[in-house]
């Protein structure tokens, strides 16, 4: 992915989940409050969802960075995530021993999950997933593969017992 693409995508994939997820905090928090007349919304835990929100998307975007192999960017990945999670939690003034026990249980939940995909997808044992064909190829391409094959084909030769 080129640069600017990647750019594009940090600001579109951190928009789309700051957005979800305040919609989500917005409808939680109104269905909580007893006194709907005086709901208040506070601006503290949306800007740090915000943050969280970004580190999501810069872990995304390390994810889809090719330049990076493959190990380090499902780490960057993984930290990005579970780091960007505990700062959150920390920021919305959550105690520390709950915080880590929170992102103990993400970390838990995002590792079964990331094996349960790697097993769907056939990835569980590679390091980087092989290079797939495009199909962009003309049919005068593969007309001139398959007769270049059967040109460099050596001709079979007839079985000779070698004990007679």
């Amino acid at each position: 992915m080129k640069n600017n693409n990647l750019i594009k995508f940090f600001f579109c994939c951190g928009s789309i989940i700051y957005t979800a997820g305040t919609t989500l905090i917005v409808l939680i928090s109104l269905g909580l409050a007893q006194d709907k007349a005086n709901t208040a919304i506070y601006a503290r835990p949306l800007l740090s969802f915000l943050l969280f929100a970004f580190m999501m998307s810069l872990g995304s975007t390390l994810f889809r960075y090719e330049k990076i192999s493959s190990p380090m960017r499902r780490l960057a990945h993984a930290l990005c995530y579970i780091l960007g999670l505990l700062v959150f939690l920390l920021l919305c003034s959550l105690k520390f021993y709950a915080a880590v026990i929170v992102t103990a249980v993400f970390a838990i939940i995002y590792g079964i999950v990331v094996l349960i995909k790697a097993l769907i997808s056939g990835n569980l044992g590679r390091l980087s997933t092989p290079n797939a064909p495009t199909g962009k190829s003309t049919k005068s391409q593969a007309g001139a593969k398959k007769t270049d094959s059967k040109k460099n084909q050596p001709a079979k030769e007839q079985y000779k017992n070698r004990f007679s």
